[in-house]
């Protein structure tokens, strides 16, 4: 293969791992939970995350929830929600991994969705979707600081 042959090749290459790296997510975010989840996920996240999260989803002794920084972190790990998911529901919380129990999990998901700018959907989210899922994890603005 002569210079410039492989020189285009290897500029192509580049330019599209950097469109798959900087894809930005779908401009309108799934609805992927009951408005009646992300509600009562608001009082088990107050009793179960708030302490190393903050309240407001900010941050403290475990990385923030929400908001921008939460965003950069979430595109950079090329989260989904499923992975997200997976951690609330099996290693949280971190002095008792996987105490919080399916519904109790479940409803904190909803909450962390619905902070971070996903809509309410009109059936509730369920274990085995939560898991599954392959949306993309990120802030869509939200309520977050």
């Amino acid at each position: 293969m002569s210079g410039a042959r492989l020189l285009a090749a290897a500029t192509l290459t580049l330019a599209i791992a950097a469109a798959r790296a900087s894809a930005a997510p779908p401009a309108a975010p799934p609805a992927l939970y009951a408005a009646g989840q992300a509600a009562a996920g608001e009082g088990a996240y107050t009793a179960s995350c708030a302490v190393c999260h903050g309240t407001r989803l900010e941050g403290g002794a475990g990385p923030p929830l929400a908001g921008e920084a939460y965003a950069t972190r979430t595109a950079q790990e090329h989260a989904r929600v499923g992975d997200v998911f997976a951690t609330v529901a099996r290693l949280m919380p971190l002095n008792a991994p996987a105490s919080l129990g399916p519904d109790r999990s479940v409803e904190i998901m909803a909450y962390l969705l619905q902070r971070n700018g996903y809509p309410a959907a009109q059936t509730p989210l369920t274990y085995d979707g939560a898991l599954r899922s392959a949306a993309a994890m990120t802030s869509y603005g939200g309520t977050a600081p």
